[in-house]
């Protein structure tokens, strides 16, 4: 049982902080929907890491099937990126950045992509590798747990979609056939490009790695910057939005691929840039809609912004165990 508790934390945790921490879609009332929500999010952020890993690969691949898995569920499964009523019709979460050519908001695919990226795959993934000490890089899974995987992935698939159509029923919407074609098309691209980046050692440079504070500090400061988008719901602050969090997510990309090749670099690092990330989205929350009255919203977000704090500490005691100070393992 032990040997597979990394798979059942990264199970229930991917939709923990996709779904709840980040305060988009679920309040603490419906914590109990976290078991079929892992259906998708648990077995699809399992497979992702099994195959990234089986294979030799490192983080760009692991990001890129993570855009792959948020393509999969809001173009194919949910079609938000095309439903202009998508969770409520007041929301009009397609208007900023409207493109009547392919059906979609600038804003809201930036926003919900990426934060499938981060929140869905990214985060997850590195928070529980890091807390599995020498097997943060190995297979978690053999043959039949990878099977039993990829059926409740499929399962979760089904489901998803079945409960999006069961919730549109009063206002039915169905994504054009260019509209899931071509989602469907950029799935598999992304799928194909995973496989294709180079992997292997990366040459070392000359110099020490930061503290690992100063990395969780930079990650912070993109996080702000990413959350510019959560506010931008008129129309002519969408691009400035879209431009400065790309931007502080493509500064923090390059500086933690360079520092990641410093001598130092390791444990504590990979960990300060995941509870960066973690931190982003529990702030976050509170920069959401609250419902009438907010009490149990404003009660409810506290709880996950301490339970993600736990999580993070959890972490921080697997690693002081093996590793008091920051290691000098590459990344």
């Amino acid at each position: 049982m032990r040997r597979h508790a990394p798979v059942f934390a990264l199970f229930f945790l991917s939709p923990l902080v996709a779904e709840y921490f980040s305060g988009t879609t679920l309040p603490i009332f419906l914590l109990f929907l976290i078991v079929p929500l892992s259906l998708y999010y648990g077995s699809g952020a399992i497979l992702i890491r099994e195959a990234v890993r089986r294979t030799g690969r490192g983080w760009p691949a692991i990001l890129t099937l993570g855009l792959a898995f948020g393509v999969l569920e809001e173009g194919v499964l949910t079609q938000s990126l095309f439903n202009p009523n998508y969770l409520a019709e007041d929301l009009h979460l397609l208007e900023p950045g409207h493109v009547p050519a392919l059906g979609m908001g600038a804003l809201w695919t930036v926003f919900v992509l990426g934060g499938h990226v981060l929140w869905s795959i990214g985060a997850p993934v590195a928070i529980v590798e890091e807390a599995t000490r020498s097997r943060r890089t190995t297979p978690w899974l053999g043959r039949t747990g990878l099977v039993v995987a990829s059926v409740l992935f499929v399962l979760g698939c089904v489901m998803t979609f079945a409960v999006t159509k069961a919730e549109d029923a009063e206002a039915p919407f169905s994504a054009s056939p260019a509209q899931l074609g071509i989602s469907v098309a950029v799935v598999v691209a992304l799928v194909a490009l995973a496989f294709l980046l180079p992997h292997g050692e990366r040459r070392p440079l000359d110099g020490s790695a930061p503290s690992p504070w100063i990395v969780f500090g930079a990650t912070l400061v993109a996080g702000i910057g990413w959350g510019l988008l959560a506010g931008a719901t008129s129309l002519p602050s969408w691009p400035a939005s879209i431009a400065i969090a790309l931007a502080c997510l493509a500064v923090l990309a390059v500086l933690v691929a360079r520092w990641s090749r410093l001598d130092g670099w390791g444990r504590w690092h990979r960990l300060a840039v995941a509870a960066g990330a973690l931190a982003t989205s529990g702030w976050h929350a509170f920069a959401m809609d609250y419902s009438k009255p907010p009490v149990l919203d404003i009660a409810g977000r506290t709880i996950y912004l301490l339970a993600a704090a736990g999580i993070v500490w959890l972490a921080v005691r697997r690693i002081r165990r093996d590793d008091p100070a920051p290691d000098g393992a590459a990344a």
